[in-house]
C-alpha cells in the first residue's frame, strides 16, 4: 500500500489521481509523502520507486518488467510489481464527463474541430470518441510524443490549439500554436502554455472562442462606424456646411456612439453559449 500510494501521490495521469484518491478515501492510516525526484517515470510504461531495502517496485502496463505471468486481459489494466514480480492488478473502466459532449458540441457550432491524440491503447480511445460523437478517423490512440507532434505539424501547423497535461504532450505543444493545460499540484507543462485553467473540465474552452469571434465583430463593426462618421464629417467640411455647433455635437455623439456599440455587443449580452 505504501509503495503503491508513493508513486501516484505526485503523479499526474488520470489512473494514478484515480489510485490515489481510492487510497486516501479507504485507508485507515495516513500516508507518509515522499520526494517526487524519488520516481521514475518511463512515458509510456509506468513508474518505478526503489524502497529502502532497494526492492524495486513498478506500476504499470501488465507486460512491463514482468518475471511472472497475469493472464488477465484487461483493455485498461495497470500493474503493480514487486522485482518483477506480480503483486496486484487494478481494472479501471472509463466514461467522460458530463460537460465533455456538450463542450464538443459547442465547438463544433463554432466550425471548431476536435481531434483526440492520446497514449492509450486505440480501443480504449475510440470509445470516449464515441461517447462525444466523434468519428473513427477523429481519435488516434497508441500515439508516442513524436506521433502527436507529428501529427499537428502535418494535419494542423498553424491552427491547432492543444490542451495536453503530461510529459508526452510536451513535444505536441512546440508543434502548436496555442496551448493550454488544466492547473494540477506538480503540474509539467504550464510553464510552456499560453494559458491554464482550474479543473479537468473544458466548458470554458467553447466560450473563450466564442468571446474571440464577439471581440473579432465588435473591433469590426466599431472600426466601420468610425470610418462612415470621419466620412461623413469630411463630406459636410468639403461642402462648407460645418459649424463650430455642429462639431461640438458630432464629436462627443460618435464617442458616446463608440461606447454603446461596445457595451452592446460585449457587456450587454447575457446568452450563455456553452
Amino acid at each position: 500500500m505504501l509503495a503503491l500510494f508513493i508513486m501516484v501521490d505526485r503523479n499526474a495521469h488520470p489512473l494514478a489521481r484515480s489510485l490515489r484518491e481510492v487510497l486516501l478515501a479507504h485507508s485507515g492510516k495516513p500516508f507518509i509523502p515522499t520526494a517526487p525526484s524519488s520516481v521514475t517515470e518511463y512515458i509510456g510504461r509506468g513508474l518505478a520507486w526503489y524502497d529502502a531495502a532497494k526492492n524495486r517496485w513498478t506500476l504499470g502496463q501488465p507486460s512491463w518488467e514482468t518475471a511472472t505471468s497475469d493472464t488477465t486481459t484487461h483493455a485498461n489494466r495497470v500493474v503493480l510489481r514487486k522485482n518483477g514480480t506480480f503483486v496486484a492488478g487494478f481494472d479501471f473502466s472509463e466514461d467522460v464527463r458530463d460537460d465533455a459532449l456538450q463542450a464538443n458540441r459547442s465547438l463544433r457550432a463554432l466550425n471548431l474541430e476536435t481531434i483526440i491524440l492520446s497514449g492509450d491503447i486505440n480501443s480504449r480511445v475510440q470509445r470516449v470518441a464515441q461517447a462525444l460523437n466523434l468519428s473513427a478517423h477523429a481519435a488516434f490512440g497508441d500515439f508516442s510524443s513524436k506521433d502527436k507532434a507529428l501529427w499537428i505539424e502535418n494535419h494542423a501547423p498553424d491552427t491547432a490549439l492543444m490542451i495536453g497535461d503530461g510529459a508526452n504532450d510536451r513535444l505536441a505543444f512546440e508543434k502548436a500554436i496555442c496551448r493550454g493545460t488544466p492547473v494540477a499540484e506538480q503540474g509539467i507543462l504550464e510553464s510552456a502554455s499560453d494559458f491554464f485553467f482550474f479543473g479537468r473540465s473544458l466548458r470554458g474552452l467553447p466560450m473563450l472562442f466564442y468571446t474571440a469571434q464577439l471581440r473579432r465583430r465588435t473591433v469590426t463593426t466599431v472600426f466601420a462606424t468610425a470610418v462612415i462618421y470621419n466620412l461623413g464629417a469630411v463630406s459636410i467640411c468639403l461642402a462648407g456646411l460645418m459649424h463650430p455647433l455642429l462639431a461640438a455635437i458630432l464629436m462627443p455623439t460618435s464617442s458616446l456612439a463608440t461606447l454603446a456599440i461596445a457595451y452592446t455587443a460585449l457587456g450587454g449580452t447575457k446568452a450563455n453559449h456553452c
